[in-house]
């Protein structure tokens, strides 16, 4: 029964009426029903989608159907840890044989995260600077130190502790 009879309402001769034409012989009827078009390689990819969002897998994208046998579709599945490969029948549709292999996990290179590297750099590179800075102008470098006020210094600091808090802001998730 239908909830908003507006929509479709409900009557027992909707159902009485619902019989096969006279002229159409029971087994054509099973035959007609059951004739469905060939499966192609769209339609495979998502049934093994579906397939394998019901075995609760996390997927990351299909790479290949392909029709191997006249009545087999192999569809490859890249999941988030693992690899899928799944047979499917292009007449019956259904899944005749299905493969989940985990995939190597490859370690990174390097065991530091890339932004305390760009935070070692930048320090490094900072000293080299300076040490050029003092060698380079030698005793001259009196103009330069009286020209840098406390005013300076405290400005520094604050633009140092305000791009730490960001950073910290970014990793927090």
């Amino acid at each position: 029964m239908s909830v908003d009879s507006t929509i479709v309402p409900d009557s027992i001769q909707m159902t009485n009426e619902a019989v096969a034409p006279e002229d159409v012989q029971p087994e054509e009827m099973v035959e007609i029903i059951q004739h469905e078009p060939p499966l192609n390689a769209e339609e495979a990819t998502i049934l093994v989608l579906h397939f394998l969002q019901r075995m609760r897998k996390k997927i990351v994208t299909p790479r290949k159907a392909e029709q191997t046998k006249e009545k087999q579709f192999t569809v490859n599945v890249d999941l988030e840890d693992a690899k899928a490969t799944v047979l499917i029948n292009s007449e019956t549709r259904e899944i005749e044989e299905y493969t989940i292999e985990p995939v190597e996990v490859v370690p990174k290179p390097l065991p530091i995260p890339s932004g305390k590297i760009a935070v070692i750099l930048t320090v490094v590179i900072s000293i080299i600077v300076i040490i050029a800075v003092v060698t380079f102008f030698g005793d001259n470098i009196d103009w330069l130190r009286e020209s840098i006020t406390s005013d300076h210094l405290i400005i520094a600091a604050g633009i140092g502790i305000v791009g730490l808090v960001v950073r910290w802001w970014q990793d927090r998730e």
